[in-house]
């Protein structure tokens, strides 16, 4: 292959012109040993020269990273999906770009690219997805036969329209419909965004605000987060189609967990759309992304690598799964965190039918993670689970960081069973929708770690629910009573055993009382 142009020796820049040049690995653009060359897109060899205006093409191949340290130009510029190309500060690349999108991600661009750029985003039809617009506005599209926009005010989705223009502000989210039959791709063809972006922020009607990652790379969600401050909760939610439904993704910011606990939270990828939640005393009218949120994938990596907490958390992860969906939800302990709903928690944003939902409630509010200070041994914590008619699994996935002995029990009050839940699987049917907060909850048993065979024991624990004694029990001891007794020995009820968990119908004052089962007793409190 010939080079076209003067020695390496002269001022004039040499290009092989008409020939393709292709990265070899990760590597500076200004560097020859970066890349290769072909006449043929079949034959290579290794480049004596740099790209530059006159090269066919210059592709950057899936998992290299190439970074511009020096202005340059060229006439064309692929990058294939996991592909990613940065221009460093106060440096510019001009030419034309195109960036591949299939299954296994979408190519990514940091810093100042003049030119026309097609941002390509691999898709399935038909599908909704929930987008944000990483060229300038009113681009050349493809693909898509439907546009909408969410209005926080009257908190709804605009209706359906075609016309390009509908794309008209950056930074924002939209509902996108892709073309019926066989679309794989759809396209924005458009000025790369780069440099900060400002979008309106509100804290009308339930205060949601949807935004859409208006760069062609992935942004670091803490850093949007703090980038809020104070105006907003410390979490963000994602809603995407899984496997086979809609479902939603919640991150939370102060704890780093993300839900379900199989995604990544941690990095909003390009073009994704999500939502913030302004705090009722917002005081901000606008919001404003920034390239110091910006950031490419880490190679080979699902999650931003972060630095271990001073402290750890307990966790309970708990999913709810028939076999094909799930749902899942978290309960976490730390000391920073506050009894009533703070940093430690997200709200639970509800998945439409047919997908599932699982979450804890603390007074009137659902949460998908609920932050606590510190476990409350033998007090209930209401599990809500909105599922359609069928068969559902409840499992622990996680249950890390909790003391020698510790466990947590599932108490199902429609069938009256008890199971621990941390070491078993719950598995319950209804034959029609269930939409519930009071059938099921979690208990701490405090009766943990004694010398004691348990398999002798009659009692597991007793706590206090609605004023009234909750006695579980470890064994069959069906036909047998529970006695409850007051402070100076008086047996004021009697209740036949009947089955793991026992609630004592009877309501008693605030006090100090005996349970006795057989020959074992233990006290409870009534506050």
């Amino acid at each position: 292959m010939g080079a076209n142009g003067t020695s390496a020796n002269s001022n004039v820049i040499t290009v092989y012109t008409g020939e393709n040049y292709r990265s070899k690995a990760n590597g500076n653009w200004n560097d020859v040993s970066t890349w290769e060359v072909s006449s043929d897109n079949n034959t290579w060899e290794d480049a004596s020269v740099v790209p530059a205006i006159g090269a066919a093409n210059i592709s950057i191949l899936n998992g290299h990273l190439i970074t511009v340290t020096e202005n340059a130009s060229a006439d064309l510029v692929t990058i294939q999906p996991t592909g990613k190309l940065t221009v460093n500060d106060g440096i510019t690349l001009t030419s034309p770009v195109t960036l591949q999108s299939d299954a296994t991600g979408t190519a990514t661009v940091m810093g100042a690219v003049t030119g026309t750029t097609t941002v390509n985003q691999a898709v399935t039809a038909p599908r909704t997805y929930y987008m944000g617009l990483p060229v300038s506005v009113s681009p050349e599209i493809s693909g898509i036969t439907g546009i909408s926009k969410f209005n926080i005010v009257t908190d709804t989705w605009s209706d359906i329209a075609t016309q390009n223009t509908t794309f008209d502000t950056k930074g924002i989210g939209y509902l996108v419909q892709v073309a019926v039959g066989s679309t794989t791709n759809i396209s924005f063809k458009g000025t790369l965004n780069s440099g900060n972006v400002e979008v309106p922020f509100s804290k009308a009607n339930r205060r949601f605000n949807y935004y859409g990652n208006p760069y062609p790379s992935f942004l670091e969600t803490n850093k949007v987060i703090t980038a809020a401050g104070s105006n907003i909760d410390p979490s963000i939610w994602f809603y995407s189609k899984g496997s086979g439904s809609y479902a939603f993704t919640t991150y939370n910011s102060t704890t780093e967990e993300t839900l379900p606990s199989t995604a990544d939270g941690g990095v909003i990828p390009p073009m994704q759309g999500f939502w913030l939640r302004a705090k009722t005393g917002a005081s901000a009218t606008s919001f404003t992304f920034t390239d110091e949120m910006r950031l490419h994938k880490p190679t080979g990596s699902n999650a931003i690598f972060k630095a271990p907490k001073a402290a750890a958390s307990s966790k309970l992860n708990l999913t709810i799964s028939n076999g094909t969906v799930a749902d899942e939800t978290l309960v976490l302990f730390n000391e920073a965190a506050q009894t009533g709903f703070d940093v430690y928690d997200s709200e639970k944003m509800m998945n439409s039918a047919p997908s599932l939902n699982i979450f804890t409630v603390v007074g009137d509010q659902k949460l998908a993670m609920n932050g606590m200070p510190a476990v409350m041994y033998d007090t209930e914590i209401p599990l809500g689970v909105n599922v359609p008619a069928g068969t559902y699994t409840i499992s622990a996935i996680r249950f890390a960081n909790f003391a020698e002995g510790e466990k947590v029990q599932l108490i199902d009050k429609a069938t009256n069973t008890l199971t621990d839940i941390s070491a078993t699987d719950y598995t319950f049917a209804v034959s029609e929708a269930l939409n519930n907060t009071s059938r099921f909850a979690l208990v701490f048993p405090s009766k943990v770690g004694t010398s004691v065979n348990r398999t002798e024991m009659s009692i597991s624990n007793v706590y206090v629910s609605d004023g009234r004694i909750v006695v579980n029990v470890t064994k069959s001891v069906q036909g047998n009573l529970i006695e409850v007794y007051n402070s100076v020995g008086q047996r004021i009820a009697s209740q036949a055993i009947t089955g793991s968990s026992n609630r004592i119908e009877k309501q008693l004052n605030s006090g100090v009382y005996i349970v006795k089962v057989n020959a074992e007793s233990t006290k409870v409190i009534i506050k």
